[in-house]
């Protein structure tokens, strides 16, 4: 197991990257010492280790995992996937991640975000992913992020929620809180006519932190995480860990293309500031 690690500056901020398991382990404001991603941890809602942060795994899940999709219990990561056995390029500040699993070429590129608009006096910093999978297989890139819980999550016009597993809380007007006390749930969404994506996820502290992830789904695209019932996939999803002290903002690669593209940004104020630097990242971009 490799610990290479190397550490990336972005606006008023850092992020850390992990040669281990193809991630980013951390993200942190110059001013705050704490990291905005959860760090991972043994969970005793998945009764496995997990590294935390922001990391590309292979969709679909019922079919990569070997798992029936109800009882997270009995899942287990595919070690070959996760944490897998990445290599890495350096190219200035931009680092490539590449590894093989199921026959597949997975490639992780990671870069400092360096400009984004808002108008907002708060501090950030973030950065981008491109993550693509090379194979003829039926698989697809899924990007996921996590983040601590309890959260309060918003997804900009979002719609369509499909119950995937557990029992999700209501979607109400973009909004749905990832609690530390219930059981495990997962919530997929679909984006609209637009394709874009944007999700913020608010730390219940005040001050406290804000993790947002802006995307792009292609509306028309087929998206292979089913979920168990067999119904079409989605694009977004939210997962909640329950116990495991984490949640986490994901979302899809389409089938047709096995490529996605990301930023992913950190800030922190009290909450009606970082809700009014959400709400312009939205105004500004979409």
């Amino acid at each position: 197991m490799t610990n290479k690690s190397w550490v990336f500056n972005s606006r008023k901020g850092h992020y850390r990257v992990n040669e281990h398991a193809g991630r980013v382990s951390a993200l942190h404001l110059n001013q705050k010492g704490e990291n905005l991603l959860w760090q991972g941890d043994t969970t005793p809602t998945l009764g496995m280790k997990i590294e935390g942060g922001d990391r590309m795994w292979l969709a679909p899940q019922l079919d990569v995992f070997d798992w029936d999709g109800e009882n997270i219990s009995t899942m287990q990561l595919p070690d070959g996937m996760d944490p897998g056995s990445w290599q890495s390029v350096t190219n200035g500040d931009q680092i490539e991640f590449e590894q093989t699993f199921l026959g597949s070429k997975m490639i992780r590129q990671i870069s400092p975000l360096n400009s984004i608009k808002v108008k907002s006096t708060l501090p950030y910093c973030g950065y981008n992913i491109h993550d693509r999978v090379i194979t003829e297989k039926y698989l697809s890139s899924w990007h996921l992020i996590m983040v601590p819980h309890p959260s309060d999550i918003f997804v900009h016009s979002a719609h369509s929620p499909v119950r995937y597993f557990g029992s999700p809380p209501s979607f109400n007007s973009g909004w749905i809180s990832a609690e530390s006390n219930t059981e495990a749930w997962k919530l997929g969404l679909s984006p609209d006519h637009s394709g874009k994506i944007t999700i913020g996820a608010f730390s219940r502290e005040d001050p406290g932190g804000l993790v947002v992830l802006i995307a792009f789904a292609e509306p028309n695209a087929t998206y292979i995480d089913y979920p168990p019932d067999g119904s079409v996939g989605t694009a977004i999803q939210l997962f909640n860990s329950a116990g495991g002290g984490f949640c986490e903002l994901e979302h899809h690669a389409p089938l047709e293309t096995q490529t996605l593209k990301a930023s992913v940004l950190g800030s922190w104020g009290n909450f009606q500031e970082r809700l009014l630097f959400l709400n312009s990242l939205i105004s500004e971009n979409t």
